[in-house]
């Protein structure tokens, strides 16, 4: 996908596009070292949830790709977060 193709694929299939009042709240993580999917990109999704009023957290891994592998620390707060979420969403 040199041609450019993946740019235009990764937009079109972006989740802010899906994003509507009837959204289900959201817990997301972000690596901001992330290659795959450009760290900025997560501003597009925080604006269309907060447009839709949509409840979310998002926690940023600052040393951390696509993988949340550099953070170590920052990974042990969100394990405590997803626990949070889990019994306040889905208990």
């Amino acid at each position: 996908m040199e041609d450019g193709s993946y740019h235009e694929l990764a937009e079109r299939v972006s989740p802010y596009h899906y994003v509507s009042a009837n959204s289900v709240t959201m817990l997301m993580a972000y690596g901001k070292k992330n290659k795959i999917v450009p760290f900025k990109v997560h501003n597009r999704l925080l604006s269309a949830l907060d447009k839709n009023h949509v409840p979310y957290d998002y926690h940023v891994f600052p040393r951390s790709g696509h993988g949340l592998y550099s953070d170590p620390g920052q990974a042990k707060k969100y394990v405590h977060k997803l626990g949070d979420y889990y019994d306040k969403y889905f208990d």
